[in-house]
Formats: C-alpha cells, sequence, structure tokens
C-alpha cells in the first residue's frame, strides 16, 4: 500500500551525516536543516555547472565530453579519480579522517534523444539530445557536494565515493559498475541517490518508506499477418487489426494484475504500420514499485499478446 510522502526541508545536501553531526528542527511535521553558508554560497556556481552540463547531452555510453567535463572538474578538487568501467562515467574517492565505512553517492549522467524547443540560453549544442530527464541537475548536484567536500575534508569522518553513471535510459551502466566490482573495491556499506522532481516545490525533498522511484521493463511486439486484396480480407491475416486489439487489451494488464493500492502504469508509445496490413509494431514500457508486479505484467503482455495473433 502506498503510503503518504513525506517532505523534509532541505535547500542542498548538507554534509552533517558523514560528518557525523545533526542540526535540524522539527516544524510542521518536516524537518528543518540548518544550511552552512559554505553550502548557500555554491548555490550559484552549482546553476552554472548545471547549464554548462545541458548544453553538451549525450546517449547511454557515449558521453564522453561529459566525461570528460567530469574529469576535469574532480580532478581540480584533489580526490583519487578513475574514468568508468564502460568507457565513460568516473569514481572519485576522499578517504575520511577515521575511514572504517565508505558511503557512496550517485548521479546519472547520459541525456535523451529529445529535440530541444526550450529556447534557453543554454540549451543543447546537440541536435536530437537533450537533458529532458535531469540528469544534468544529478550531475551538478554531485559535482557540488564533492566540491564542498574536497574544501571540509579535514572534517569528514568517513570515506566519500562518487559515483557518475553513465546509460541510465538504456543499455544499462549501473550494471556495469556492479559487476565490475567498484562496490567492494571500496567496501561501500550505504549508497544515496536522488531524482530532481518538477511537483516537488523547491526547497523540500521527498522521501518515503520503501521505494520512492518506480522500476521499467519495456517491450517490443511484432506482429505478422498476410497482406489480401481490401475486397477479399478472409484471405488474409489483418495484423493490423490483431495489432490494435492487442494494444486495447493490454490496457488492462495494469487493472486486472496490479493490487489497486499499489502504484503501476503501463503505456504504449509507439504503434508502426506500412501501407499493407502484413506487419505492425508496437513498443511500450512497464512502470511499479514492486518487482512482483513487473514479473506478473510481463507474462500478462505476452499471454494477450498470444491470443490476438493465434487466428493470424
Amino acid at each position: 500500500m502506498i503510503k503518504r510522502i513525506l517532505c523534509y526541508k532541505i535547500r542542498i545536501y548538507n554534509l552533517n551525516q558523514a560528518i557525523g553531526r545533526y542540526d535540524f528542527n522539527i516544524e510542521r511535521g518536516g524537518i528543518v536543516i540548518k544550511i552552512e553558508n559554505d553550502i548557500l554560497n555554491l548555490k550559484k556556481h552549482i546553476v552554472d555547472v548545471r547549464r554548462a552540463l545541458h548544453q553538451i547531452p549525450e546517449s547511454g555510453l557515449q558521453e564522453n565530453e561529459t566525461t570528460d567535463y567530469i574529469l576535469g572538474y574532480l580532478a581540480k578538487l584533489g580526490l583519487t579519480v578513475e574514468r568508468g568501467v564502460s568507457g565513460t562515467g568516473a569514481i572519485a574517492y576522499l578517504e575520511g579522517s577515521i575511514g572504517k565505512r565508505t558511503i557512496a553517492y550517485r548521479a546519472d549522467i547520459d541525456a535523451l534523444s529529445v529535440d530541444e524547443q526550450t529556447g534557453v540560453e543554454y540549451c543543447s549544442t546537440k541536435p536530437g539530445y537533450m537533458h529532458a530527464c535531469g540528469h544534468d541537475g544529478h550531475t551538478a548536484i554531485l559535482l557540488g557536494f564533492a566540491n564542498y567536500a574536497a574544501q571540509h575534508r579535514n572534517s569528514i569522518k568517513n570515506n566519500l565515493l562518487f559515483i557518475f553513471q553513465p546509460a541510465e535510459e538504456g543499455p544499462g551502466g549501473a550494471e556495469a559498475i556492479v559487476n565490475a566490482g567498484i562496490l567492494e573495491k571500496y567496501k561501500v556499506s550505504n549508497i544515496f541517490g536522488l531524482h530532481i522532481y518538477p511537483e516537488v516545490e523547491e526547497g523540500l525533498a521527498a522521501c518515503r518508506p520503501g521505494a520512492m522511484m518506480a522500476q521499467t521493463g519495456e517491450f517490443d511486439i511484432q506482429i505478422k499477418g498476410k497482406s489480401a486484396h481490401g475486397a477479399m480480407p478472409h484471405k488474409g491475416s489483418d495484423a493490423l487489426l490483431a495489432a490494435a486489439s492487442t494494444v486495447t487489451a493490454l490496457n488492462t494488464v495494469v487493472s486486472r494484475n496490479v493490487d489497486p493500492l499499489e502504484a503501476a502504469v503501463l503505456t504504449i508509445g509507439r504503434f508502426e504500420s506500412g501501407e499493407r496490413s502484413r506487419r505492425c509494431n508496437a513498443g511500450g514500457y512497464f512502470k511499479s514499485l514492486q518487482r512482483r508486479d513487473l514479473y506478473c505484467s510481463t507474462e500478462s503482455i505476452n499471454q494477450n499478446g498470444q491470443a490476438f495473433t493465434r487466428e493470424l
């Protein structure tokens, strides 16, 4: 069952937890954290970094210019830096004064294949690509955090690992990092990430018990039929009709397979058919907060597709 979202008032993440001290007051059901001046002074700088990154969006595992920017920034901070295991992305390490634990912080760096039409002065310089999902903001925030940590390294007790992950949108950059043993190499005990959300007003950070962000499963459907003259449809197998029926049926997957008290969504975002009703392609994605719903709905998608194409 989805629990209510709890909002904690934070303007920019401070380092109190990593340092080992807490400074907050309860106010109106949330937590108000006192922001240090050193962090507030970084705000304009972080905005500038985000706008610089916004101009160089790149697709998954192709984030070469973005990676060069990140590595150059981190090198100036005096951190131990290495290029990502997939050739893009970056890892930066800061050793704490005690160093018994390593806390990791992760940001994704890739962009979407979208033409930007915002008209802002810092818009994308790469046709066909845009930071439309906010990864430029995530990267800028983590770079700002690394900047702050480097300035206060003498007061940091735990080791800090900054992970700039490539290919979040498609190829799977997280899996490559895990399989390469990065978390074991640095003995990571906890890992934290965030995602900007326009529906949450500036100055608030939202969290909830359990899963906060949904996992995604993408699918592609291809239906092949047999062409026939329009006046003699009985001699053919109409792939277009079968595809249309399949898409309609798929819209019942969530309502008939997922607990109504849980959140899930299935979207068909692509439907293609040629001049003849011989072949149709469709594609979409399924999002859920529960892994079991993803598996259950995957099976239902297969069953629906087979049911409407069996007679072709």
